[in-house]
């Protein structure tokens, strides 16, 4: 007893539960106990009990304990399967459930039958259980159960077994599901069934704890008397579900094991399998899934075949796997196969491509791979194709790397390689060096800068050095006054000219007004719900509201409208971002053409119609406009360069190169000389606002910012960091004058008054103070003067 009072409450109570029901249902009939289950448990986490595996929030939430134990409870007085078989049918969906959890737990082909007669079962039964997702940072667990019919479960069951799948459509429609069953009850060698006993030994994880050792030890003892092929086609199948890196072991065969089995098939069988589907030594050579099993082979082509079968390889359009079986033509082969898999849907399998190729030629190809690498025309975001590519060198273990590799790094372009891909590189090299180049502590994308530099440094090139933006000593914790804003999220936060008031654009309701002085509320400016920004225009003090068809203008202190102007959009169709002009000019992006097919016009607000129109070929990126309404900055949605445009003709000025990322943040100073850009790459970017030249690059300790703005004088910056502190910079030399801490999550927006003296901010909130809600607050802070 004394052992029991010393366990947690929690575990009592759940211990007690569970023994008085194990006790009630030992004395019942199965009807009786399932009947008394279905009335007490409150729901089911039916992908845990599918693979029977514990759920992952067992510790956290006594209800799922209690669920979950009951229900095991029941499972393991193991029914008779005529007995579950019975009570499938019983008039009560909750039996019936259970009767089905039953009769799949017995892990017995007998059962499915039964199980897809319920198809087309539509009660509704106990609800499904799954941990939330994106709790919160210390927000209480909440229990997440959503409703589920039987016919749902009997297709989850169905999938997990590989029953009468989606290929088989002709035997749905003709066959039906008792005749296509028949054959496959007492099948030893269908791969579908082994699929199912390996997912419930391994709990449907890889590689599968070490607790159920026991489980798929015994799984593959019992595989043992299959013939060498059958065991084969199962291990190819389950192998394409868990490939990795280095290995491709899986809990039931090692890579090598898998490799012999293949040669001992045959490259015949391999190419027949190939070409239909048809697996050799089974008893339906086409009984199952013809995809499944057909990556591990073409990836080990090169231990599997011979110059023998390049040319049929090459013929199914299989390059890569051609070229392993024949390297005298990898170069011929592989530029075949880039050129064939063009597209962004592609850009994985032309870097596992160019991996090939260097694994197969060298350095022989050096300066193609180098040249594909950073120009490939098909991926302008970089990233995917990149990151297949060194995870694909780092697999095959290549040798002759190092002198490629070393031209990456030199290449002009490795200061612009996204964060990841730097990373990726990082990885691969520290992998095939066999020495730790990169501490695994820098193995993540905030600290791109530095890795970079002890990449240069390991390959005997010169580093790169840059400013830094380094967090303020001096921290100023309390603002003069804060606002909460329940919503969240805000699309904009301007100051009139005057100083007196402060507006908050939000994307579902009316415009916010807050006295600057005092944070106190000053009314709402009716609008209807967008998510395009507001601004005030300098010459009047007037605040402009722009809606999808039209442009309003308001006497923001008397909360009143003034005039409203409709937009002509038959030039550009619908306005996607938008930058707001002091002068009267607003900038829209439209997506007339296609989502990722837009156009760019400058439209002046006197008249509604555009002065220029332009089409754009990625997209709408970050966007900005100088406040004299001379300069336009815009990026693509998946480009890392910023074009810089005059607003009034729309000629192109110059091309902004230098982020590693997309850029997130663009904000002119308020006299126009000056452009700043932020990316989530650890840099921040100052330019000249007029010519696109870059005036200073500052290199900075984290890689996201949320929020930039300038000083009215133009001579300072304000940034946000995803640490929550935001810091005031000089913009020549990015000396910090001073800093501060938001208690929250992140800043997302920043505006400074116009004679220079406050600081203005919305930042999310959502943590315990938040309770379980989350919210922006507006900050105000006191700007220190200039040095």
């Amino acid at each position: 007893m004394s052992g029991m009072r010393s366990l947690p409450s929690t575990v009592c109570l759940v211990v007690a539960f569970v023994s008085a029901f194990v006790a009630r249902i030992s004395a019942q009939s199965t009807e009786e106990s399932f009947v008394k289950l279905a009335g007490e448990l409150p729901f089911v986490s039916y992908g845990d009990f599918l693979y029977d595996r514990i759920p992952r929030d067992h510790s956290e939430s006594r209800e799922v304990t209690k669920a979950w134990d009951a229900l095991q409870a029941v499972m393991k007085t193991k029914p008779a399967f005529h007995e579950l078989a019975a009570l499938a049918e019983h008039t009560d969906p909750k039996v019936r459930t259970l009767a089905l959890l039953g009769l799949f737990a017995l892990e017995d082909p007998g059962a499915f039958p039964i199980i897809c007669t319920h198809l087309d079962d539509k009660a509704e039964t106990f609800p499904s259980h799954s941990a939330p997702l994106g709790n919160a940072p210390g927000e209480a667990y909440k229990l997440h159960t959503e409703p589920q019919s039987v016919r749902a479960l009997a297709g989850l069951m169905q999938h997990m077994a590989d029953f009468l799948p989606s290929w088989h459509e002709q035997d749905r429609r003709t066959i039906g599901f008792n005749v296509w069953i028949s054959g496959r009850m007492e099948n030893p060698v269908w791969i579908g069934w082994y699929e199912f006993l390996f997912k419930r030994a391994t709990g449907g994880t890889n590689p599968p704890p070490e607790e159920r050792a026991d489980r798929y030890a015994a799984l593959r003892k019992k595989m043992e008397g299959l013939p060498v092929a059958v065991r084969g086609w199962v291990w190819f199948a389950l192998a394409d579900d868990a490939m990795s890196i280095p290995r491709y072991d899986i809990a039931l065969a090692t890579e090598a094991e898998m490799v012999a089995a293949g040669r001992q098939i045959g490259p015949d069988a391999l190419l027949a399998f190939l070409r239909d589907g048809s697996r050799a030594g089974l008893g339906d050579p086409k009984a199952d899934n013809p995809a499944k099993g057909v990556r591990f082979i073409l990836t080990h082509a090169k231990q599997l075949f011979d110059e023998k079968q390049a040319g049929a390889l090459l013929e199914m359009g299989h390059f890569i796997a051609a070229a392993d079986a024949k390297p005298s033509m990898a170069s011929e082969w592989i530029r075949a196969a880039l050129k064939a898999w063009s597209g962004s849907s592609r850009k994985f399998d032309r870097g596992t491509a160019v991996a090939a190729l260097l694994d197969m030629r060298g350095d022989a190809e050096t300066e193609f791979i180098v040249n594909w690498f950073y120009s490939d025309p098909d991926n302008p975001g970089q990233s995917g194709a990149q990151h297949a590519f060194t995870h694909e060198v780092e697999r095959r273990r290549t040798r002759e790397w190092k002198a490629t590799v070393r031209r990456l790094v030199a290449h002009e372009g490795f200061e612009r390689l996204l964060p990841f891909d730097v990373i990726y590189v990082a990885s691969m090299v520290n992998k095939l060096s066999g020495e730790e180049v990169v501490g695994k502590d820098l193995l993540h994308e905030r600290s791109g800068v530095a890795v970079r530099n002890m990449l240069r440094k390991y390959f005997g090139i010169s580093q790169v050095t840059r400013k830094r933006l380094e967090t303020p000593l001096r921290i100023a914790k309390d603002p003069i006054w804060s606002a909460r804003i329940e919503d969240e999220r805000v699309t904009s936060l301007v100051v009139s000219p005057d100083g007196m008031l402060v507006a908050v654009g939000r994307p579902l309701g009316n415009v916010l007004l807050f006295d600057a002085a005092s944070g106190r509320p000053r009314g709402e400016i009716p609008v209807s719900a967008n998510e395009n920004p507001i601004q005030f225009r300098k010459s009047d003090g007037h605040l402009l509201t722009i809606g999808k068809t039209e442009v309003t203008e308001w006497d923001a202190g008397q909360g009143k409208m003034i005039s409203q102007l409709k937009l002509d959009r038959s030039a550009y169709g619908n306005l996607g971002r938008i930058a707001v002009c002091e002068n009267g000019l607003i900038l829209g992006s439209t997506h007339s053409v296609s989502p990722t097919v837009g156009g760019l016009a400058v439209i002046d607000l006197t008249k509604g119609s555009p002065r220029w129109n332009q089409r754009l070929s990625d997209g709408s990126g970050v966007i900005a406009l100088s406040p004299d309404g001379n300069r336009l900055a815009v990026g693509g949605r998946m480009s890392k360069v910023i074009d810089l445009r005059d607003a009034v003709s729309g000629k192109f000025v110059a091309r902004l190169e230098g982020h590693a990322n997309i850029p997130t943040r663009a904000c002119f100073s308020p006299d126009g000389s000056a452009l700043l850009t932020t990316a989530d790459d650890s840099k921040v970017m100052l330019w000249d606002g007029r010519t696109g030249k870059l005036r200073c690059e500052f290199a900075c300790e984290t890689a996201h910012y949320n929020a930039i703005a300038f000083s009215a004088d133009s001579k300072r910056f304000v940034v946000s960091s995803e640490r929550g502190h935001f810091g005031v910079f000089d913009s020549e030399k990015g000396i910090a004058q001073d800093g501060y801490e938001f208690h929250g999550n992140w800043v997302s927006e920043m505006a400074v008054s116009r004679d220079g003296k406050l600081l203005f901010m919305v930042g999310h909130v959502c943590n315990k103070e938040a309770g379980s809600s989350c919210y922006n607050r507006l900050d105000c802070w006191k700007l220190p003067p200039a040095e």
